[in-house]
């Protein structure tokens, strides 16, 4: 299952989940959002609550704001599962079928990241996924006091450590990160 936590970018999400139906996304995943931003939005929530893809879904996550907190918020949800993925809200899709290309390639790896168009081959980049196996051995997907920032090389070093890690390039989902210069500086970035 994909983790997808957001924080006031409803704007980001329309246009992931855009790009999701246009690959050809298929695989289940979790939007994360706050309640009170959820509440602050509702109305554009709402109308991408109707037009979610199957297996989608928006789980609101009490008063937790951090990345960290919100996957913690839900790992009682989601620590069996068969593999877990994590996306920001600035991914953008652009190799049909990345979703289950990703998943398909954790037989022979237990993490996959891909082309982000900025730091991949070197890093992690910001969608990638882990096998279920592998998250429970280590017992959690965000360390404790981890909030967002360095959750990617605590992976990475996991995956490189372990020779278990692999970047397929062949996927690209584009990082449109404000760091890069690829999206405008807003309240979040803040």
């Amino acid at each position: 299952m994909w983790l997808l936590p957001s924080l006031r970018r409803p704007a980001s999400l329309e246009r992931f989940f855009a790009a999701y139906r246009a690959t050809g996304g298929s695989t289940p995943g979790m939007v994360l959002i706050a309640d009170e931003d959820y509440r602050n939005n509702a109305e554009t929530y709402e109308k991408i609550t109707a037009e979610i893809p199957a297996g989608w879904f928006i789980r609101t996550t009490g008063k937790a704001i951090t990345q960290g907190d919100k996957v913690r918020e839900v790992w009682d949800e989601v620590k069996n599962c068969a593999w877990l993925g994590l996306l920001g809200d600035d991914c953008v899709p652009e190799t049909p079928n990345w979703d289950r290309r990703l998943v398909a390639s954790l037989d022979r790896n237990l993490i996959v990241s891909c082309d982000d168009g900025w730091q991949a081959p070197r890093r992690v980049a910001n969608c990638w996924v882990i096998s279920g196996e592998l998250v429970r051995a280590v017992g959690y997907f965000f360390p404790p006091s981890l909030h967002h920032l360095f959750i990617d090389d605590v992976w990475e070093t996991i995956g490189r450590e372990g020779a278990c890690w692999r970047c397929d390039m062949s996927v690209r989902v584009a990082h449109r990160n404000v760091l890069r210069g690829a999206a405008p500086v807003d309240e979040t970035h803040r």
